[in-house]
């Protein structure tokens, strides 16, 4: 036993002997723990709900509601209230547009 370096394993020893990696290779990786895995008081990301949660699908809603009616009301009435309803469309579209922008960045910043 006195000629084996301390850690490997000696033929005939127990199977819990501590061994050691063969020489130039790596590392055995670390065993994570899965402690803190279920932890239902760490909030890691606020959950999409309020005025936000809400927002994007009323606009949605009304952009294609708005659009609609442009298109069939563009050549029945007086244009004035199509470009209404295309006026609607339009401000809803960039809404959208602003909205996503500023939550991309705020989802990047956390």
């Amino acid at each position: 036993m006195a000629n084996h370096p301390a850690g490997y394993r000696i033929p005939g020893t127990a199977c819990c002997t501590r061994t050691l990696p063969p020489a130039g290779s790596s590392p055995a990786p670390p065993i994570r723990s899965v402690a803190g895995m279920n932890d239902d008081y760490r909030i890691t990301s606020a959950p999409e709900s309020g005025p936000t949660g809400r927002l994007r699908p009323f606009l949605w809603v009304v952009l294609i509601l708005s659009a609609a009616t442009n298109a069939v009301l563009s050549g029945m009435t007086n244009p004035f209230v199509s470009s209404a309803f295309g006026l609607v469309a339009l401000i809803c579209a960039v809404a959208l547009i602003v909205h996503h922008y500023r939550n991309r960045q705020a989802a990047q910043d956390r």
